[in-house]
């Protein structure tokens, strides 16, 4: 399997945590993503929001335009390294039930890969 700076199509789609669950819901149904990650002033990575989390707010009936994404994401979350190889952030992720998983290269947060991903370049490895 490749390497995961090699999945990336492109920057991870990030947000502040004093933002509203809901702005960061239509950041993500916007953007055709399954996860926001949320950063410090600084860029630094401070934790990530899935649509997991987002429905778990609604269940709990927590009101998305006043709730902040910051009470509902999960914070330091696990990361991979883009030199990482697919197939051991697949393992994780599989491992720990993640979805997404950011990934972190030289200079902070490069993106994120998903479950979909990784499983897309698992099938193209194997018919290759």
């Amino acid at each position: 399997m490749p390497k995961l700076v090699e999945l990336l199509a492109g920057p991870a789609v990030a947000v502040e945590e004093h933002e509203p669950l809901a702005r960061a819901a239509e950041r993500m149904f916007g953007e055709r993503v399954g996860s926001v990650c949320v950063l410090q002033p600084d860029g630094a990575l401070e934790g990530i929001l899935t649509e997991r989390d987002v429905l778990r707010a609604c269940a709990a009936g927590v009101d998305t335009h006043s709730a902040t994404v910051g009470k509902w994401m999960t914070r330091d979350p696990v990361t991979a390294n883009a030199s990482d190889e697919a197939a051991a952030a697949l393992q994780v992720m599989i491992d720990r039930g993640f979805r997404h998983l950011p990934v972190l290269g030289d200079g902070g947060l490069v993106g994120v890969v998903s479950m979909r991903d990784l499983s897309i370049a698992l099938q193209r490895t194997r018919m290759g």
